[in-house]
């Protein structure tokens, strides 16, 4: 096992902390020891100590400084992995901005192709720090009536050890809708056609698709939380009442016929015209019905459809603006599922939810805008996205915001030599407060949350973003 495959276990990056990686590991360890698996059929509890037995051999290996990445070959890492140019006339440009960094081994020599077609070209690069690396490049397109696509080959080398990574960066060309010269043209066009009697503009219509567990709710949870112009729909209110569907003998709900579509299509439609739905959810679901008025829609700048099939059925997916897919593999997705759903349900996971949506993964990382890396941490997965939104969206007046906190699961008293709260009083004070956070409470304080999820039985502290990491001064005021 080298240094990215046990970073790759433990669910962090390669460049990871010591801290980082102890934490994860913790938090890890914690959810699968025998402890947790007591009462629990023979089979589980053996899958559960296999995949422990795995975690700890990765904390193994990243434990030693030997193993340390820096000894591994050059590694790129490309943002974003495909790039679509959208609505381009005849002669017009457009740019947008590459990031590339170096996340395994040194290197000694960087490459990239600056004029890979006639159409696109490299108008400047620019180092973000003293080093080559990390770039941001910026690539301009140019419209010439037609839809094109290219390859952008980019090359790192260790000439002392003959080793290497590259990379071919997929752009796509599209041709503009007509009497439409760009997006926020069309987009003012759209609304002015969409219904007469309507003066304002419609919502931009994204959509957010990943495979269960992949990371796609935690970006769309933290758009629709940190923003009140943005109205979340999941494809989860779409379920059918009942599964009919069945895969290697169990009943199935990852199959696309477990969730109305026709349904669906039709209200996002609605949405999109600017008219109010009202959806009724299955009865299984604690809020059974859902409405949502054209008034309601006056308000929101930008509409979210979340799913782990919404690029699966065409008619959906002509309907967005935007398209984003969040990818990560089947460990992740494994180990992800079975701690939100229990290790009762490891052979579901396993037999089911990794084979069925894999059927579909082609085809709709296919069909998206850009493909973001789930395997980071949650805080740079979401930064991913905004910062793919915040280019898009420059030219429509639609504004965001990032969430202002940032989680770090632990537990405050016990893990004092990794948690970025180290000081005695407030931990005497969540000490006091033991009992009440047991039973659901939520301690508060002007930089911070901290509670324990009572499904898990993990700790989290919420700490403002606001704030510089080190700042030590967290207290109990009011925020």
């Amino acid at each position: 096992m080298n240094w990215e495959e046990a970073c790759q276990i433990l669910g962090i990056s390669v460049t990871s902390t010591a801290s980082e990686m102890r934490a994860q590991y913790l938090y890890k360890a914690q959810l699968l020891h025998p402890d947790k698996t007591i009462g629990l059929p023979e089979n589980i509890r053996q899958k559960a100590e296999e995949e422990l037995k795995r975690i700890n051999a990765s904390y193994s290996v990243l434990s030693d400084p030997r193993n340390n990445f820096q000894g591994q070959p050059p590694k790129l890492s490309v943002y974003p992995k495909q790039i679509r140019f959208k609505d381009l006339r005849p002669g017009e440009k457009k740019t947008t901005i590459i990031e590339i960094k170096s996340v395994g081994g040194e290197y000694t020599k960087f490459w990239m192709d600056d004029s890979p077609a006639s159409w696109l070209k490299v108008t400047e690069a620019k180092s973000t720090t003293n080093n080559p690396l990390p770039l941001e490049v910026t690539i301009e397109a140019t419209g010439f009536g037609k839809r094109a696509e290219c390859s952008l080959p980019i090359r790192l080398e260790n000439e002392k050890t003959k080793t290497k990574d590259e990379t071919a960066l997929k752009i796509e060309l599209q041709g503009s809708p007509a009497g439409a010269t760009n997006f926020a043209d069309f987009f003012s066009h759209r609304a002015n056609s969409g219904n007469g009697s309507q003066s304002h503009r419609l919502p931009v219509l994204i959509g957010v698709c990943g495979r269960s567990c992949s990371g796609k709710g935690v970006v769309t949870e933290s758009l629709a939380s940190s923003n009140s112009c943005v109205l979340l729909l999941q494809s989860d209110y779409y379920f059918h009442e009942r599964s009919s569907c069945t895969y290697k003998g169990y009943s199935c709900w990852e199959h696309i016929d477990c969730i109305d579509f026709d349904r669906l299509v039709r209200d996002v439609d609605s949405l999109r015209k600017g008219n109010g739905i009202i959806i009724q959810t299955p009865s299984w679901r604690s809020q059974v019905k859902v409405q949502i008025s054209s008034e309601d829609l006056r308000s929101k700048k930008l509409i979210i459809v979340e799913g782990f099939l919404v690029f699966a059925v065409k008619q959906l997916v002509d309907l967005f603006d935007y398209k984003i897919f969040v990818d990560a593999s089947d460990e992740t997705i494994l180990h992800r599922r079975t701690i939100r759903d229990g290790v009762k349900k490891f052979n579901y996971i396993h037999n089911v939810v990794i084979p069925a949506s894999k059927e579909y993964e082609h085809i709709q990382k296919g069909s998206a805008d850009v493909i973001i890396d789930g395997e980071k941490p949650k805080a740079d997965v979401v930064y991913d996205v905004y910062h793919f939104l915040q280019q898009k969206l420059s030219g429509t007046g639609c504004r965001i915001g990032q969430s202002p906190w940032k989680v770090h699961p632990g537990d405050l008293v016990q893990d004092s030599e990794w948690h970025p709260i180290d000081f005695g009083d407030l931990k005497d004070w969540v000490k006091r407060e033991k009992r009440n956070l047991d039973n659901g409470s939520i301690l508060t304080g002007n930089t911070f949350r901290y509670r324990k999820i009572l499904r898990t039985g993990i700790y989290e502290t919420r700490l403002s973003t606001q704030c510089k990491p080190r700042i030590r001064r967290y207290t109990r005021e009011s925020t």
